[in-house]
């Protein structure tokens, strides 16, 4: 595997640096704004490489105000805290904690300018006898409302054949949540390819956490046996998309986890024959499926993205655990190593 580099205008004055990670299987783009997937490039049933990461040819395109006004994160990193805190406020020993509101009067995605909107530190490195590529940043005290400072790295390697792999660390000198996730929209049949309804879903998780209208935990877990959210068996993701208020975007909850990475999905394109198996040491999975699409962005490929062009597996914790206890644990204190690692791999058949 070989990574190279290019320099390209973020703005008018503002370079990045956008990332190439090839092997003899895969091909992906990474821009060190936002840690941005900007394309990821695998064979289809017939050997031919297919983009299935939605988004823009041109890092400019990620910047421009009709884009950040959807708030669509396209393939980019997310954090502080991933999906949404209700009221944007949590309490730490008794001490209350404001955020930015950024979703109604909830918090979402890390604030305004969650590690998304950030030009990240950059290095090539050599990461389990594979090139990688690292990205580190350092969230300072009271940025966006949270409490103390983050030194956070993210890693991106590709495996020796066909995984796109994720690793998570970070540390704080005070405590604070931390839910960290990456926001890849997928379509297997090709970027801007028609929908994602008749892609094939499975997910191994038999709940779901119970959200309001506005997407805030209730607290409760529900079981999903015979609801329109049962993917437990594979399944077309349309089937009973149509009895959801406005289609998926609900987090599912596996139990248990651990500190090895193990299957949580799997999706796949009978067009191209793409099959996408979603490895995780996280405890759940956002499912969402593009459902606020209008047809405004064009894609990489010229073609308008409507809604359920792609689909999102966002592996994560669950969205306002700080205010759910009973969820799995997401503070971190001084001295603790936050760490969790995703990997995206691919077959065809």
């Amino acid at each position: 595997m070989k990574i190279t580099f290019d320099r390209m205008l973020l703005t008018e004055y503002l370079e990045v640096k956008v990332f190439t990670l090839k092997n003899d299987f895969m091909e992906v783009k990474i821009m060190d704004y936002g840690g941005i997937v900007m394309s990821l490039k695998v064979p289809d049933r017939e050997g031919n490489l297919v983009d299935v990461a939605l988004g823009f040819n041109a890092p400019e395109d990620y910047v421009k105000t009709h884009y950040l006004k959807d708030c669509l994160y396209f393939g980019a990193i997310i954090g502080r805290y991933a999906n949404r805190i209700r009221d944007g406020r949590f309490y730490i020993s008794g001490i209350e904690y404001q955020l930015d509101k950024n979703n109604g009067n909830n918090h979402l995605h890390g604030g305004y300018k969650g590690f998304d909107k950030i030009i990240w530190d950059s290095e090539i490195i050599t990461y389990f006898d594979l090139a990688a590529l690292r990205l580190t940043t350092t969230s300072k005290d009271g940025d966006q409302g949270y409490p103390g400072k983050l030194d956070v790295s993210v890693i991106y390697y590709i495996e020796n054949e066909n995984g796109f792999g994720i690793d998570y660390r970070a540390s704080t000198d005070k405590t604070t949540p931390i839910n960290l996730t990456w926001h890849g929209y997928f379509n297997l049949s090709g970027e801007g390819n028609g929908d994602i309804l008749d892609h094939n879903l499975k997910i191994n998780a038999s709940q779901i956490t119970e959200v309001t209208p506005s997407g805030i935990p209730t607290g409760n877990i529900l079981q999903v046996t015979n609801t329109p959210y049962d993917f437990t068996e594979m399944r077309k993701i349309g089937d009973r998309i149509k009895e959801t208020p406005s289609g998926y975007d609900h987090n599912y909850a596996r139990f248990p986890y651990g500190d090895l990475p193990k299957i949580i999905a799997i999706a796949q394109s009978d067009l191209t024959g793409i099959e996408m198996s979603v490895w995780t040491t996280q405890p759940g999975v956002q499912l969402y499926t593009g459902n606020s699409f209008d047809g405004t962005l064009i894609g990489k490929s010229g073609n308008r993205y409507f809604s359920h062009s792609g689909f999102c597996l966002e592996t994560q914790h669950f969205p306002d655990s700080p205010n759910n206890p009973h969820f799995p644990r997401v503070l971190l204190e001084p001295g603790e190593t936050f760490q969790e690692s995703t990997i995206y791999r691919f077959d065809a058949k």
